[in-house]
């Protein structure tokens, strides 16, 4: 019962990673796009 159950937050945090990491890129981007239009 312990396994199953960690194995569905691993499962969760994976989600919510795939979820996350297409925002987080475009904030990179739109951070990189900032910082070559003010050089």
């Amino acid at each position: 019962m312990k396994e199953n159950s960690r194995g569905i937050y691993l499962l969760i945090i994976v989600m919510y990673f795939n979820l996350l990491l297409p925002i987080i890129s475009l904030f990179i981007r739109r951070v990189f796009q900032f910082a070559a239009a003010l050089s």
